[in-house]
């Protein structure tokens, strides 16, 4: 009888194990393969601008430093060079090899490179003999320099007399010119690239004013709260801006006030520091002035 009930209960587990498998193949599919790849090898993403990571993005904007005046600056705030060997019509950059290594090429990323004060219609790229697209401002390849420990150092400027840190417009950044700049572009924390004047001041735009004609309508106790830039010459000294957009008109009072892409500028009163922009949407009509006569962050 032991025996019988130890058979009856073997046959009945074997059968149940027979039945459970059957069970499991029939109601669990099988996952399908993977689609095969198609059109050959994938693509290959766009290479990063070279200090930053794969999809970083590329920057180029202009930074202010107390040696020489607007220079551009890349997403890390590395200052960029130009390279007086290299051929500008048409580009061609001429820095490889262990050149490379010590200048690296400032390359495009695989996002849209972000301007900060740099004209887009200066901005373009070349291809380097390995393939690899570099950025070109106003014609000229654009590099770091390896030596450079700091955003905002600019060491490699005047290195054997062939390399240059570049302004916003490409030309090589210049301490004499700099010293001597009445209207000079900067960076503000709040708005971006704005302008402001020898001393540091911003200086501000009109919205009452026209541009085109230039005339100013701030004059009495108006221009005593927001005080004229006034000059004695035509020919103003300028850095990070371009000079054709620099211009002056004459006031009531026969004195000389700078316009910029038409635009007459002006001090405020309130600000009392370089750098200030207290006058900035006052009344919504007062707005700092960036380098093309636009209103600032806009």
């Amino acid at each position: 009888m032991m025996r019988r009930s130890r058979l009856t209960v073997a046959v009945c587990a074997f059968a149940l194990a027979g039945l459970l498998a059957a069970c499991s193949s029939e109601s669990l599919p099988t996952q399908p393969p993977p689609p095969a790849a198609t059109g050959g090898s994938a693509q290959k993403s766009p290479p990063a601008a070279d200090g930053g990571g794969q999809g970083a993005t590329t920057v180029l904007a202009v930074t202010r430093t107390e040696d020489l005046g607007n220079v551009v600056t890349d997403q890390d705030g590395r200052v960029l060079y130009r390279f007086e060997r290299d051929e500008t019509d048409p580009p061609k950059a001429t820095c490889s090899g262990q050149c490379a290594v010590k200048w690296p090429p400032a390359l495009v990323g695989s996002t849209p490179v972000e301007l900060r004060g740099v004209a887009n219609e200066l901005v373009n790229t070349v291809k380097r003999a390995d393939g690899r697209e570099q950025l070109t401002l106003g014609g000229r390849p654009l590099y770091r320099y390896s030596k450079d420990k700091a955003p905002g150092k600019a060491t490699g400027n005047g290195n054997s007399s062939t390399w240059f840190a570049v302004t916003p417009t490409g030309q090589k950044a210049d301490k004499a010119a700099v010293e001597g700049a009445v209207l000079a572009a900067t960076r503000s924390d709040q708005l971006g690239t704005i302008v402001v004047d020898a001393d540091g001041y911003t200086l501000y735009r009109f919205d009452r004013d026209t541009a085109n004609p230039p005339r100013s309508n701030c004059v009495g106790a108006c221009a005593k709260m927001w005080p004229p830039a006034v000059v004695t010459s035509d020919d103003t000294p300028v850095d990070g801006i371009d000079r054709s957009l620099v211009d002056t008109i004459v006031r009531p009072d026969g004195t000389k006030q700078l316009t910029i892409g038409g635009w007459p500028v002006y001090g405020y009163s309130q600000d009392k520091a370089a750098g200030d922009v207290k006058g900035n949407g006052v009344g919504g009509t007062w707005f700092a002035v960036s380098p093309t006569g636009q209103k600032a962050a806009q």
